[in-house]
This record gives structure tokens, C-alpha cells and sequence, in this order.
């Protein structure tokens, strides 16, 4: 039903008056020299599509893989007209890490969980 066209997640973004978005400072790994960390704000970017027009509620969970604790969590109300989806832009704040290790991004719409797995790691830096 449900199908997520695309995933990014970035520090800031632009919206001009056509409709366009512009992505500022993409990123999927964030380095740091100790743990934990609350990370600066950032945008997680869901470009989703269905075949079923209406509005539905996007939840996004951010979750370390190391223990398996959400860290952050966020919902949002999507609104799907037609075939081409829409895209949600979804804003975290003071997000703590806890661990050098993956952090997988859920996301659900309308109650089913998307299959495709997205991640953000954090590294230590050397």
C-alpha cells in the first residue's frame, strides 16, 4: 500500500516559492570524540507514496541497534493526493546518543512499517 520513494536526512533545508526543496549538508554518519553525544537539530526527508489517497499519520523512530532503545521519536500527519506521494519533513532536536554503533530510522504510515532499512551511524573520531 504504503511505499517509501526516498530517505535522507540533512542539517537544514530551503522550500522556494515553485515547490522545490533544497537539501543542506546530507549526511548518514555523524562522528564524534565521545559518548554520549546530544547531536545538533537535524531533518529526516520521506518521500512516500501510496495507492490509497487520504491523510495518515507518519511516525518516525530513530533506534540504536547496539540495545535496541528508541532514542528519538517523532509523528507527523502526511497527506497523499496521488500517484506521486508527498514529501514529509520531519524535525529532531537534542537527540542523545549513546553508543558508537548503527541507528536505524523506523518509519510507519498509516500503521505499516516500512520494509526498506535506513540507518545513521555515529563513529568515533580518530
Amino acid at each position: 500500500m504504503f511505499k517509501l520513494k526516498s530517505l535522507q536526512v540533512c542539517e537544514n533545508f530551503i522550500h522556494d516559492n515553485s515547490g522545490k526543496y533544497s537539501l543542506i549538508n546530507i549526511f548518514t554518519t555523524i562522528t564524534s570524540s565521545e559518548v554520549p553525544i546530544n547531536y545538533k537539530p537535524f531533518f529526516v526527508v520521506t518521500h512516500i507514496t501510496s495507492s490509497k489517497e487520504g491523510k495518515f499519520i507518519e511516525e518516525i523512530e530513530i533506534q540504536n541497534t547496539k540495545n535496541n532503545r528508541v532514542i528519538g521519536t517523532a509523528k507527523s500527519e502526511i497527506s497523499i493526493e496521488n500517484d506521486d506521494g508527498n514529501i514529509l519533513i520531519t524535525y529532531f532536536d537534542n537527540i542523545k546518543f549513546e553508543d558508537f554503533t548503527k541507528y536505524k530510522i523506523n518509519i510507519k504510515v498509516g500503521g505499516y512499517q516500512m520494509e526498506e532499512e535506513n540507518y545513521l551511524t555515529l563513529v568515533e573520531k580518530s
